[in-house]
């Protein structure tokens, strides 16, 4: 076994001013066992007419073991297993960052995080997909990705070369920039209505006399648009269909929304 610490960002940007708080923490030395907690499964596939197959998950001291035998084995052969934990609080945040402490056989293959069973995380600049495979060597991971939809569930899965094996997920911490919410509908109604219908996004501030600064992301983080207005705002969004994270900044104070554009 080798002992591996990973570390997950998911954010839409890198804030200066983030202020994290946990919002799930369990695993060994916590009072939460992850046996109970998480959800976990187990995943094969084998060429051969007959295989024979043998799952188990236990506690120790917490964490979580998953033990897996599979025969015959061979190249052709998938087996992985994962645990996935639904996290409703996650939906509020496009910013969190999560802990996963692990131990893994010399052997494993590839560990992949994702927010939707059988995908993976992806880069958010290149689009390409984002794993750790530990058979480099490679002992810590930060993977950057989005949360605009609101994903309520992460899943971590593992790969494994051999058979039998055993891994176990140690502790997992998850944490949400404050700072940087989907939607916060007491602000957002307090000073500004953000809203879409078709292709054209409405701002209404309550205080028209002040200036405010808009900016506008996609789903990958990057920001599309990006200006300084001032009263009420009708605006052509000449984008590709999908979500949107709307962005207005006033007098130091940030109000968001997500809006559709058709």
């Amino acid at each position: 076994m080798k002992k591996t610490i990973l570390f997950l960002i998911l954010l839409f940007t890198l804030s200066a001013n983030a202020q994290w708080k946990t919002i799930y923490e369990g695993g060994f030395g916590t009072s939460v066992a992850l046996r109970y907690d998480c959800g976990s499964g187990f995943f094969f596939h084998s060429d051969a007419s007959q295989t024979t197959i043998n799952f188990s998950v236990s506690d120790d001291q917490n964490r979580i073991g998953m033990h897996a035998y599979m025969s015959p084995f061979s190249t052709q052969s998938e087996l992985t297993a994962g645990i996935h934990k639904y996290l409703p609080e996650m939906a509020q945040y496009a910013s969190l960052r999560v802990y996963l402490d692990m131990d893994l056989p010399d052997s494993v293959g590839t560990v992949h995080y994702s927010k939707l069973m059988d995908t993976t995380f992806k880069d958010p600049n290149t689009g390409a997909p984002q794993w750790t495979d530990f058979e480099t060597g490679i002992t810590s991971s930060v993977i950057y990705f989005t949360n605009f939809e609101g994903a309520k569930t992460i899943y971590i899965y593992t790969d494994l070369n051999i058979s039998p094996a055993s891994i176990y997920y140690d502790y997992l911490r998850i944490e949400a920039d404050t700072t940087q919410l989907l939607n916060s509908p007491g602000n957002t109604q307090a000073d500004f209505d953000i809203f879409s219908s078709g292709n054209e996004l409405y701002i209404q501030p309550n205080q028209t006399d002040s200036d405010y600064g808009l900016q506008l992301f996609d789903l990958s983080g990057t920001c599309v648009y990006q200006e300084q207005k001032s009263g009420p705002q009708n605006l052509p969004m000449n984008f590709s269909e999908g979500i949107y994270l709307v962005v207005v900044t006033q007098n130091g104070t940030s109000y968001q929304a997500k809006v559709y554009v058709e």
